[in-house]
C-alpha cells in the first residue's frame, strides 16, 4: 500500500540517506554528469519554502515529491524509484502529480503547473506523460551539452575588456548583470547579492567577470568541479552572463575560453554546460555537443490526477 507523508523537515538523518539512495537511482547512467550529494544537502531541500512529500511502499521510499510556486506558475519536480515495475511506477507518479496539485491549490496555484522530468524520454518523463493521459504539452527548457575534444580555445577578451576573479567585483553589480541579462528567459528567477553570494560560498565556485572601461561588470561566467554520482570528476559550466548591449561581441566566448583553458590545466576531462533552449548553436561553435535535452511537462492544473491514499504528518 502507498503512503504519503507530510510535513518532513530534514532533520532525520535515515530519511536523507535514502532519499540519497533514490538521488542516485533516479539518474541511473546518467550519473557522470550529475553531482554526488549527502544527507546534509537533502536536508536543505526538505527545509526550504513549498510542499515537500515523501512517498512509501511496503515500507520502503519510492518517491520524494516538492510542489511550489513561480510568479503565478506551479512548478513540481518528482523524484521516485524508476526500476519499479511499469504499472507500479505509473501509479506512483499519477499519485505524486495528485499530491502536487492538491498542494498547489492550497498554495493558491491556478491555471498551469510545470513537472520538471529529467532528460527528455528518460523513465521519469515517460511516467509523468503516461500519469497525465496526453494532456499537457512538453517542454525544454534547456539541453545538457559535453565538451567534446580537447583543442585549445583562443579566444581573446575583446579591445579594452579584462576577464579578472569576479570576487574583486561588488555582488551587488553581478546580480544586477545577471538579472539583466537573463530577464528574457520564463525560468530565470531574479537573483539577490545574497542569493549570489551563498551560491558562491556554499557551492565553492570558480567565477570569472569581464570589466568594461571603469571596471563596470560586462560579464559573469562561473563554474564548479564536483565528484559525480559514478565517483570521477566532471566540471559544469554555471551562468554565463553578458550584459545586453555588449552581447555578441566575444565577451561570452573569452569567458568561456579563460575557464576551459583553467580546468584542462587541472586535468578535468569532462566538461558539461547546461545550454537555454534556444543557444546551443553558441555552445557547440565552442567544441560542445548535445548530450540529452531536459524535459518539462506544462499541464493545466486541474488536468492532474485526483485521488489520494490518506496523508499523514511526520
Amino acid at each position: 500500500m502507498l503512503r504519503i507523508v507530510e510535513g518532513y523537515d530534514g532533520s532525520d538523518a535515515s530519511v536523507n540517506v535514502a532519499v540519497v539512495r533514490l538521488y542516485e537511482a533516479y539518474w541511473g547512467r546518467d550519473g557522470w554528469a550529475v553531482k554526488r550529494i549527502d544527507p546534509g544537502e537533502v536536508s536543505r531541500w526538505f527545509s526550504a519554502p513549498g510542499g515537500k512529500a515523501l512517498f512509501y511502499l511496503g515500507g520502503v521510499l519510492v518517491g520524494a515529491a516538492w510542489a511550489w510556486t513561480a510568479g503565478a506558475t506551479g512548478s513540481i519536480w518528482l523524484l521516485f524509484d524508476c526500476t519499479l515495475p511499469a504499472g507500479a511506477g505509473l501509479r506512483l507518479a499519477s499519485c505524486m502529480l495528485a499530491w502536487s496539485r492538491l498542494s498547489l491549490l492550497g498554495r493558491g496555484v491556478r491555471g498551469v503547473a510545470d513537472v520538471r522530468c529529467g532528460f527528455w524520454h528518460g523513465p521519469a518523463h515517460r511516467a509523468v506523460r503516461l500519469a497525465l493521459g496526453g494532456c499537457g504539452v512538453d517542454v525544454s527548457w534547456g539541453t545538457l551539452m559535453v565538451l567534446e575534444g580537447w583543442e585549445p580555445l583562443r579566444r581573446p577578451p575583446p579591445r579594452g575588456v579584462a576577464l579578472e576573479d569576479c570576487r574583486a567585483v561588488d555582488e551587488e553589480e553581478l546580480a544586477q548583470l545577471l538579472n539583466e541579462a537573463f530577464a528574457g528567459y520564463e525560468w530565470w528567477s531574479p537573483l539577490t547579492s545574497e542569493d549570489l553570494r551563498q551560491r558562491l560560498n556554499r557551492r565553492q565556485m570558480h567565477c570569472l567577470v569581464a570589466l568594461g572601461g571603469e571596471g563596470v561588470p560586462l560579464g559573469y561566467l562561473d563554474f564548479e568541479v564536483f565528484r559525480a554520482l559514478d565517483g570521477g570528476e566532471t566540471a559544469e559550466i554555471g551562468f554565463l552572463a553578458v550584459r545586453p548591449g555588449f552581447q555578441g561581441r566575444g565577451v561570452g566566448k573569452a569567458l568561456l575560453s579563460c575557464a576551459l583553458g583553467e580546468l584542462r590545466s587541472r586535468g578535468v576531462d569532462r566538461i558539461v554546460v547546461d545550454s537555454a533552449a534556444g543557444r546551443e548553436s553558441f555552445y557547440a561553435g565552442l567544441g560542445f555537443r548535445v548530450y540529452k535535452r531536459w524535459a518539462m511537462v506544462r499541464a493545466p492544473l486541474d488536468s492532474l490526477p485526483q485521488g489520494l491514499p490518506t496523508l499523514e504528518r511526520f
